[in-house]
């Protein structure tokens, strides 16, 4: 969907690959609630009914065999587990009581509150090798029986605590695909939030390069990595953010959506494309918290996307993060060197002020109340996620920019966090 202009190539390594990639199709042209090829693809997306996949869950690897799992289960979840039920990762099975005092674990980050451990059953024959630890003991491990105080994190730069009431809501503007190789001043921005935020179960995300006639959610346990972009360098290509995905929060996903009359079907073949993963990669580098993208549906405006948040709300309760990625404003054909073009900077403070004052009826109507609203977004796709984003906030919400910053004269990265 990006494609390189002239003079953009210059210091990029050679070896790009063109074939089987598509353009970011004409930003500059007349003002359309869709573009073609996205009309395309969604009505060819529309009649599918994907059905989730076989889902597992978080896991025991390091334990030898499924009896030894069973032994140390309460009563409940071992009938469960015996019967080929789930539970959402964030929502695993406890321990017994007189299983947690004698437990072996890799890893302390296992360890979760309330003695609890994930069980993922079909990989519970799997021989690991394991250093034995206690869990939960008098003097074990202190993260295991209560919340870490709120700070910096671990060194690695990770939040020890879990989540205690809802999670803020975050809109990013996700730049072109080289921010994943070159974020720029972002970089710091994205890293920051990464640390700083509780630490969530899983990550709802949606992204402007997912265009459907009806909200979709991606199903796939292990979703790919989509390179939706061409003429760039070959190490673009190379990256890959192997996330897990979680059929369970796409299930549940569509349930909410569901209930609020918004007709959604999971996909259980879609990844994830650059503006899920090229954020994330500095978000959570290591890859290890579960991701599940939502599409946006360009064709019904920005009320319906408002209410599509405001559905999925209750998932911020749960330890879910949900992400819109967009862009403030993206009028490609207007990129250029130099200071950041005026209308950019007037229509990043119009919408500030708007998202200040909670007037978001004034908002979802940017293209009739603002002059420079067209100009900003000659297509809508990239400017949906903050609806989202902004739905799912809440009616109080309070909001906090976090970046402002303006890139090649025209492209805004606005940043917002909504508590």
């Amino acid at each position: 969907r990006w494609r390189l202009q002239t003079g953009e190539r210059k210091g990029l390594r050679a070896g790009s690959r063109d074939a089987g990639r598509r353009a970011d199709g004409g930003s500059g042209d007349p003002a359309v609630h869709r573009r073609p090829e996205a009309r395309e693809r969604a009505r060819a997306q529309a009649g599918r009914q994907g059905a989730l996949q076989d889902a597992g869950n978080a896991q025991l690897h390091h334990l030898g065999n499924a009896q030894r799992i069973r032994q140390l289960l309460q009563s409940g979840d071992e009938r469960r587990l015996a019967a080929g039920g789930y539970r959402p990762s964030w929502r695993a099975p406890r321990l017994a009581g007189q299983a947690v005092g004698r437990q072996a674990v890799p890893d302390g980050r296992q360890v979760h509150c309330r003695r609890r451990l994930p069980v993922h059953h079909p990989q519970l024959g799997r021989p690991f090798q394991i250093r034995p630890r206690q869990v939960a003991g008098h003097r074990g491990l202190p993260q295991a029986r209560r919340r870490a105080a709120e700070g910096a994190g671990s060194p690695q730069g990770r939040r020890a605590g879990e989540v205690s009431g809802a999670l803020p809501t975050l809109f990013l503007s996700h730049g072109s695909p080289m921010h994943a190789l070159e974020p720029g001043a972002v970089r710091g921005v994205w890293e920051n939030l990464g640390r700083t935020l509780p630490r969530p179960q899983a990550i709802l995300i949606a992204s402007a390069h997912w265009e459907t006639a009806g909200p979709a959610l991606t199903a796939a346990a292990t979703p790919e990595t989509i390179h939706d972009f061409y003429g760039f360098p070959q190490p673009l290509y190379e990256i890959q953010y192997p996330a897990s995905g979680s059929p369970e929060l796409a299930s549940r996903s569509v349930g909410l959506l569901k209930q609020a009359g918004l007709h959604a079907t999971a996909d259980p073949v879609r990844g994830l494309d650059h503006g899920a993963w090229s954020p994330l990669l500095y978000m959570y580098p290591k890859a290890d918290v579960p991701v599940v993208q939502v599409s946006v549906q360009t064709e019904l405006g920005p009320r319906h996307h408002l209410a599509l948040g405001r559905a999925l709300a209750p998932l911020a309760k749960e330890g879910v993060l949900i992400l819109g990625s967009g862009h403030m404003t993206h009028n490609l054909r207007e990129r250029r060197d130099g200071a950041p073009a005026p209308y950019a900077r007037e229509f990043q403070d119009w919408v500030k002020q708007r998202i200040d004052g909670r007037a978001l009826d004034e908002l979802a109507d940017y293209r009739k109340l603002t002059p420079n609203g067209v100009r900003a977004h000659p297509t809508d796709e990239h400017f949906l996620p903050l609806f989202v984003a902004l739905g799912a906030a809440g009616e109080n919400y309070k909001a906090k920019r976090v970046y402002d910053g303006i890139e090649m004269g025209a492209l805004a990265m606005d940043a917002y966090l909504f508590n």
